[in-house]
């Protein structure tokens, strides 16, 4: 089996993709990544037993593919050198090259000088806490209490990444992935969150006075006793997230997908929830005093003991609405005209 210069060019490109961000950060993720620098050289290593396999295969030179994979279990770095040289002499031009051939080799060569420079590095640490710091791809890192104040991560992946007290105030994360990732207690005053995915996010008592989380997904996520004060959550999706607890107070929530969410005990005083979708929510004994519900859909939520006086509910939608005795509900507002029904 032939394979063309571009496959193997197309090969090497996306290993380098997933290894190099041009992008600058600060030394605060430097030092949080040296705690789990034993696994970063292993994925590390892992990518260039993947990379000689891929090649190797791709060439169809099964001998040559079978002792760079033998040499690739090995821990010794040796032995690990010796497999990178064994891929160098697999693409090296030979004898009966034509000249084009040989040109496509040079530029395959060039394009995987970044191993190269890692075999050859004296402090291979180093070299790799430099490359993680221009990486977006931190899945799964473990980032536990760093502090990462001010960083700029903007459309990095940190899904599953084990984000616990960290400190990420005033950081730029917009479009970040953190989907199943634990941020509990994690503190994001401040931060940049626009267009992240937080799906299924762990961010039970976190803090997030004033962050811009507006068109976010946080479906699903949980928000348990959460601090979200002033924070922008226009146009989020927050379907099935639970936010039992949570603060909100004069948060934007204005367009925000809450349907089937659970806010029990929440507060969402002062809160904007204009056209907002709370269809099925489970509003009980939150407060909602002096919100903003204007063309809201409250269907089918449960408003069992909520405060809502004060509260603006002019062309909000309450078919099937539930309510009890202990619902506070704003002068003159008549719920049962509204469509809602008393348990």
């Amino acid at each position: 089996m032939k394979i063309s210069t571009q496959q193997i060019r197309q090969i090497i490109s996306e290993e380098l993709d997933n290894l190099l961000y041009e992008e600058e950060n600060n030394d605060v993720l430097r030092k949080a990544l040296e705690k789990n620098i034993t696994k970063v050289i292993n994925d590390y290593y892992k990518r260039i037993k993947i990379f000689v396999i891929k090649a190797s295969l791709q060439l169809n030179i099964h001998q040559q593919m079978q002792r760079a994979n033998r040499l690739l279990q090995s821990d010794d770095n040796e032995q690990i050198v010796q497999a990178y040289d064994l891929l160098v002499a697999l693409i090296q031009p030979v004898k009966n090259d034509t000249e084009e051939q040989r040109e496509d080799k040079e530029k395959v060569l060039k394009q995987i000088e970044p191993f190269e420079q890692f075999l050859q590095a004296e402090d291979q640490k180093s070299f790799l806490i430099n490359k993680m710091i221009k990486t977006k791809d931190l899945r799964e890192a473990d980032l536990r209490g760093a502090n990462l104040n001010g960083a700029n991560l903007s459309g990095a992946n940190l899904s599953g990444a084990d984000l616990n007290n960290v400190l990420l105030i005033e950081a730029n994360l917009s479009g970040v992935n953190f989907s199943k990732a634990n941020l509990n207690h994690a503190y994001l005053s401040k931060s940049i969150l626009s267009g992240a995915d937080l799906s299924e996010a762990d961010l039970s008592g976190a803090g997030l006075y004033n962050a811009n989380l507006s068109e976010a997904n946080l479906s699903g996520a949980d928000l348990r006793g959460a601090s979200l004060s002033g924070a922008d959550l226009s146009k989020a999706d927050l379907s099935k997230a639970d936010l039992s607890k949570a603060t909100l107070v004069g948060a934007d929530l204005s367009g925000a997908d809450l349907s089937s969410a659970k806010l029990r005990n929440s507060r969402l005083d002062k809160a904007d929830l204009s056209k907002a979708n709370l269809t099925g929510a489970d509003l009980r004994g939150a407060n909602l005093s002096g919100a903003e519900l204007r063309n809201s859909r409250l269907d089918k939520a449960h408003l069992g003991n909520t405060k809502l006086r004060g509260a603006d509910l002019s062309g909000a939608k309450l078919k099937g609405t539930v309510f009890d005795k202990d619902t506070q509900w704003p002068q003159g507002f008549d719920p049962i005209a509204a469509g809602a029904i008393e348990l």
